[in-house]
């Protein structure tokens, strides 16, 4: 916190003053430029993020869990089924509803849509 507060105070300073904070040369902000591009491109969360949108497996994974959502909310059977994920981006996805209507995220998700029993659907059926 103090040296945020220590950078605003000398930037606040030398601008009432105007002279420039920092000045950077031409070569100094290209190699900066490569260097936070580096960076970003290393396997890291924005990477990683970044991948997921691009590549698609964000949208299909959120057009998967509305139909999802859509097929349990519409649902009138004492044992829904509901069909497998596909797609599973890396930066959010954890854990998915189990064929075992007895896993404790079936039945939470059971118990948050007020359904008697949520299963999924088996690869085999």
């Amino acid at each position: 916190m103090g040296l945020m507060y220590l950078a605003f105070v000398l930037y606040f300073k030398f601008k009432s003053k105007q002279k420039d904070f920092l000045v950077f040369s031409k070569w100094t902000k290209i190699f900066l430029f490569i260097l936070i591009f580096i960076r970003l491109g290393s396997n890291n969360n924005i990477s990683l993020a970044y991948s997921d949108l691009l590549t698609g497996k964000a949208y299909a994974y959120n057009k998967e869990l509305i139909n999802r959502y859509e097929t349990i909310q519409e649902g009138k059977a004492q044992i829904l089924v509901v069909p497998e994920l596909t797609s599973f981006p890396k930066t959010i996805f954890f854990e998915d509803i189990k064929d075992n209507s007895n896993h404790w995220i079936n039945q939470c998700y059971s118990s948050y849509y007020n359904q008697k029993e949520i299963t999924l659907k088996s690869k085999f059926e």
